[in-house]
């Protein structure tokens, strides 16, 4: 399963892209994935009947990161009929 975001593009001249954090405790982000220089993205959930949290970073063309995004958090439950 994968959860898709979109956001507003930083306006950085040195902008290089973003990452996608996930954890399951607020704040506590256990993996990321790296999207590029788009201001869309998905990352996968692999976890059913949990809540997930999730932020972004920006980095730039030496690959210093941001600060983490403002965090919002999504529970995922499992589609009804689904064996798994």
């Amino acid at each position: 399963m994968k959860a898709y975001f979109t956001w507003s593009a930083n306006s950085e001249p040195d902008l290089a892209g973003y990452k996608i954090y996930q954890g399951s405790s607020t704040g506590s982000y256990s993996t990321s994935r790296d999207v590029g220089d788009v201001t869309t993205g998905w990352i996968d959930v692999s976890t059913f009947d949990s809540t997930r949290y999730f932020a972004l970073t920006a980095y730039n063309d030496t690959a210093e990161e941001s600060a983490f995004s403002t965090e919002i958090q999504r529970t995922f439950t499992k589609p009804v009929g689904m064996f798994r």
